[in-house]
């Protein structure tokens, strides 16, 4: 069988795109690669890509050669080459033509960026990117491309409750994870952790449909602000502090006592540990010395 005929096949192209050739070629680090050189017939005409024109048969003004990264095919890192069409509308002028295989300025294949997004909603992307042998920040780029499009589409009609929870790397660079207890989502994830940010959480969450004056319970921290956040944009809500902030002041307030008391007493050193347990937590020697 015609190679260039299989993987036309393979690869799904529609008319009147085809595999004109497959090449194995040696790749950086001393192991082989797959090139895939895609094209089309003499004499092609190609529809207007502008969006509502409708006019077909356009003829060719041009072509700009493009390479993709595809999915690895046997144990070879894969590649896509093409000349892309660019067609001449009489109503828009000069037009790039839109292939079939990948987004309009990506280097990726739509099934190489669909590999690595699926895995992304769990596992660090440097580790992904690893695996595939790729940068993380050009995986970055595509996959914030598909969150954002994925966002178009979110619909909070109905979410009558908030938790709001922050958290930090490098010091003190916050970012905030707003979610839906009910349906255990994450809604929206903003920098910073003050009241600014539950601004900017209640306005987008009304460009998807989201009511600030349904939301009921909202769920958060001590952070006062948070609090002036929440008093001016989820104005209906009565606000409960999560009981992981609470049991952790209440420890923190406990070893403050056993710091300022073991000065006087020296008993209670070495007994930071035993004092914030449950009660049914401390062993008999922890019991006696907490006695």
């Amino acid at each position: 069988m015609d190679t260039t005929l299989l993987f036309t096949a393979a690869l799904q192209l529609p008319d009147p795109w085809r595999v004109s050739g497959v090449e194995l070629r040696d790749g950086e680090g001393g192991g082989r690669e797959l090139h895939i050189t895609i094209g089309f017939g003499p004499g092609s005409r190609f529809s207007c890509p502008h969006a509502g024109c409708g006019r077909e048969a356009c003829p060719m003004h041009d072509v700009r050669n493009r390479v993709w990264r595809h999915l690895n095919l046997f144990p070879y890192k894969a590649f896509i080459h093409a000349g892309v069409p660019r067609v001449s509308c009489p109503e828009h002028g000069v037009r790039a033509v839109p292939v079939p295989w990948a987004r309009p300025g990506s280097g990726f294949t739509l099934l190489f960026e669909a590999m690595v997004v699926e895995p992304a909603k769990s596992q660090p992307v440097a580790d992904i990117a690893g695996q595939v042998g790729e940068h993380d920040t050009g995986s970055w780029r595509f996959i914030r491309h598909h969150v954002d499009q994925a966002r178009l589409y979110e619909d909070h009609t109905g979410v009558e409750a908030i938790g709001i929870d922050g958290t930090s790397r490098q010091g003190h660079r916050y970012i905030t994870v707003l979610a839906d207890p009910a349906e255990r989502n994450v809604i929206r994830v903003v920098p910073g952790k003050d009241a600014n940010t539950v601004k900017r959480f209640a306005l987008d969450f009304m460009d998807h449909n989201g009511d600030p004056n349904r939301v009921a319970p909202v769920t958060c921290d001590m952070s006062p602000g948070f609090a002036k956040g929440i008093r001016g944009h989820l104005p209906n809500t009565a606000k409960v502090i999560d009981r992981f902030h609470v049991i952790k002041h209440a420890n923190e307030a406990v070893d403050k006592v056993r710091k300022t008391q073991a000065g006087r007493n020296p008993l209670l050193g070495r007994t930071e540990y035993p004092w914030p347990r449950n009660e049914e937590g401390p062993t008999g020697l922890q019991l006696e010395t907490q006695a």
